[in-house]
């Protein structure tokens, strides 16, 4: 699996959720026919609904911020 970030953008709350994904939840990801099935199994441990979230994910995390 070449995910090892997922970036959640969280509409409802107007929140960002990164999450850096271990090598026990890649493994379990690769379970899935998709990678979002497995998203919803990742809802109640972090907090979100993936219904109100736009989602990516990534081999390697940056992030960029302007005007803090």
């Amino acid at each position: 699996m070449d995910i090892n970030y997922v970036t959640l953008l969280d509409y409802s709350t107007g929140s960002i959720l990164i999450i850096k994904l271990d090598e026990k939840q890649k493994a379990m990801a690769e379970n899935f026919d998709d990678f979002e099935s497995y998203l919803y199994t990742l809802e109640s441990q972090y907090g979100f609904r993936l219904k109100d979230c736009c989602w990516m994910g990534t081999f390697s995390y940056e992030e960029r911020k302007f005007n803090f």
